[in-house]
């Protein structure tokens, strides 16, 4: 095996780094890691009630840290500083040493104090957008501590960086409060326009951003889609209604489109033709079916099945979509209930007739589907890890119950799923995790 070519990442404070970048999505900053060279060996580290998940770029050692809701970038940490194959730039220009008094006296100049941590025994020293983490085991343990900077900046010998952190902020103590914070914020609207604050302006010059998909009636089989785009909040699609004319001027031109043979249960002598028209939208995470005949012409097809698709981590369409979000709503006794696929499937039940609660069907999808990853050496963990921003970037330390997934119990249910019908909707639910991988509108 040929030996692994040289990277060169520019840093970028309160940005990113090289060609990665804070608030591009998963599925972004996926087919951008192809496009480098770069997918290959990589790690995912996530648990099914984890707020973040962490994309470990094992030969580089950087973890990339999305939010889970709409899985955002929103950290980027570098380990193992130093490590051979890996340099980096600042300003377009070569970066020889990251050890405390090239940062502090060159490289970016004076700052406040930092942060001591003592269980780690590492000093935090912060700049807008940056954080450099610095081990204190070279310190003499009765050495004054009161001043880290002037200690670290006049010690004989020079203390090199382990790691540091971009991050959008003034500081990183304030960027770790504010992380939380929206974290922990559950709706789903309130923490898109909390999201913003994570990440530079750039990130959100997208011509067209879907933000979620809400269903506002289990009984009839039309959606609303929200996007962000100064000419529209939202578009409707009623299926056996909207045209296929309409659908591209809403979404523009799919990624992929192919032909699909009819249900010929349902095909009659009068009704020759039986063929749907796919078109794939990977970059919104929809697919929309639309039943073709012979009389058919260019864009008056009818939309006749909308499939939306959550990009699940250990689901088999993980990372073919991007992520989209749906919602449910219902009103009963004028109060409004609302469930999302952000949470588990488990109350979604109150929502269905009583008929559809106890009715599902087994899918093994492993039989006869490989994932996108099936053919690399890429590791999927399940881990129960410190959702606390400041402890994520020991996500490489932190225990795992599987590092090879075939050889473990939770394999057996890896991409396992069960379909629940109800009316005009199916839902395809992970049997691992509880949570819906996707929603298929039905006419």
């Amino acid at each position: 095996m040929g030996s692994f070519p040289k990277k060169s990442f520019e840093l970028y404070p309160s940005e990113g780094l090289g060609f990665l970048t804070l608030g591009h999505s998963l599925f972004q900053t996926y087919a951008l890691l192809k496009k480098h060279g770069l997918h290959n060996d990589i790690r995912f580290i996530y648990s099914n009630s984890s707020k973040t998940t962490v994309l470990q770029l094992t030969r580089v050692s950087i973890n990339l840290i999305f939010e889970s809701a709409y899985q955002k970038l929103i950290l980027i940490e570098v380990n193992e500083v130093g490590k051979v194959g890996v340099e980096f730039t600042f300003k377009n220009e070569p970066i020889g040493s990251l050890s405390f008094k090239h940062i502090y006296n060159r490289l970016f100049g004076p700052t406040y104090p930092g942060v001591e941590n003592p269980a780690s025994n590492s000093y935090c020293l912060s700049y807008p957008g940056i954080a450099f983490r610095f081990s204190l085991d070279q310190l003499s343990e009765n050495q004054n501590k009161d001043d880290l900077n002037r200690v670290l900046n006049s010690s004989k010998k020079d203390v090199n960086c382990s790691s540091f952190t971009i991050f959008k902020g003034d500081n990183w103590t304030d960027a770790v409060t504010n992380i939380n914070k929206i974290l922990d914020t559950k709706n789903l609207q309130e923490r898109y326009s909390l999201l913003p604050s994570l990440y530079p302006k750039a990130s959100e010059n997208v011509k067209r951003q879907i933000l979620y998909a809400r269903i506002n009636n289990l009984s009839a089989p039309n959606l609303e889609i929200y996007y962000k785009s100064q000419q529209k909040a939202s578009f409707h699609l009623e299926l056996g209604t909207t045209s296929m004319r309409n659908v591209l001027g809403y979404l523009g031109s799919p990624d992929d489109t192919f032909l699909k043979n009819g249900d010929s249960r349902i095909s009659s002598k009068s009704e020759k033709f039986n063929v749907y028209k796919v078109h794939n939208y990977y970059r919104y995470g929809i697919d929309c079916f639309y039943k073709m005949d012979e009389s058919s012409v260019i864009g008056s097809a009818v939309l006749s099945k909308v499939t939306l698709h959550t990009n699940i981590e250990n689901s088999l369409d993980f990372l073919k979509y991007e992520k989209i979000n749906v919602e449910v709503n219902k009103i009963s006794y004028n109060h409004q209930y609302t469930w999302n696929t952000t949470e588990a499937f488990d109350r979604m039940y109150e929502f269905l007739s009583p008929q559809s609660k106890d009715k599902s069907v087994f899918l093994n999808r492993k039989d006869y589907e490989l994932n996108s990853f099936s053919t690399t050496n890429n590791e999927f963990e399940m881990i129960g890890y410190d959702d606390n921003v400041e402890s994520s970037t020991s996500a490489e330390n932190e225990s795992s119950c599987s590092t090879n997934p075939e050889e473990t119990d939770d394999y057996k249910n890896w991409g396992l799923t069960k379909l629940v019908g109800d009316k005009h909707y199916v839902f395809e639910v992970l049997l691992d995790g509880n949570k819906v991988s996707s929603v298929t509108v039905v006419q």
